[in-house]
């Protein structure tokens, strides 16, 4: 944590009106707590190893940065025949082999121009989405990819509107991992943070538009919806590194 503040104040010390040019990393998260751990525990060292070799070594960018995401319910509304639905806080301190929950990981770019305070971001990710039920888990797989704009400021404070298109690629849970049961939509995402000629930090939110589940699902032609009144939707708050190159 230590070191941590140490690299904000150094960014935010070092700032430069006019610096621009690209960035980016490869960032993951899981709402798995120690699945978060035993990772960090594993890549730390490793990172911090290349910054003692050399502090500007472009191995850095490689290594993958995995968080923890913090789950906030939109929707989560449901009926009897699906059953209670959780947030991924009733799993969060399963053991990663068991559950591990929600997670994603994927490639996060930006470009800043010039001397100019704007920029655009754009990555794609994988991420997997899980529902724990009382009857049964509902997971979908989904690839992502992001865009938007961001907003430097010469003190050092950095704002990013874009959004995102979770594709549906894969839905496994009930009624034969029918596809037709989940929902693709779009995703809006709201950054605030620093910059600096090292790169920029974020604190991230990733606000769904649209229903976990497909209300219009069917099996019988169009005479029952076994999704019908089901309604979820879970953003997700993250910290999200990009470094320069």
């Amino acid at each position: 944590m230590k070191k941590l503040f140490i690299t904000l104040a150094t960014m935010t010390l070092s700032l430069s009106a006019g610096a621009g040019g690209f960035s980016f990393n490869i960032n993951g998260y899981t709402t798995n707590y120690f699945a978060a751990l035993f990772y960090n525990l594993v890549a730390n060292p490793i990172k911090q190893a290349i910054i003692e070799d050399d502090e500007e070594s472009i191995a850095l960018n490689f290594i993958p940065r995995i968080d923890i995401m913090f789950p906030i319910p939109v929707h989560n509304t449901t009926q009897e025949t699906v059953g209670d639905m959780y947030t991924p806080y009733k799993r969060c301190f399963k053991m990663p082999w068991k559950d591990f929950g929600d997670y994603s990981i994927g490639v996060s770019a930006a470009y800043d121009v010039g001397s100019t305070p704007f920029g655009v971001y754009f990555g794609c990710n994988y991420k997997s989405t899980k529902v724990p039920t009382d009857e049964l888990d509902h997971r979908a797989q989904y690839i992502s990819p992001n865009v938007g704009i961001r907003l430097r400021y010469g003190f050092g404070l950095l704002l990013e509107f874009g959004g995102s298109y979770d594709g549906l690629l894969k839905y496994t849970g009930n009624y034969q991992d029918n596809k037709d049961c989940a929902n693709s939509g779009f995703c809006a995402n709201f950054g605030l943070g620093l910059w600096g000629k090292g790169g920029s930090i974020l604190l991230k939110y990733e606000h769904p538009l649209y229903n976990f589940f497909n209300e219009n699902f069917s099996l019988d032609g169009g005479l029952t919806h076994p999704f019908e009144g089901v309604k979820r939707s879970m953003g997700y708050i993250s910290l999200g590194f990009r470094y320069g190159f």
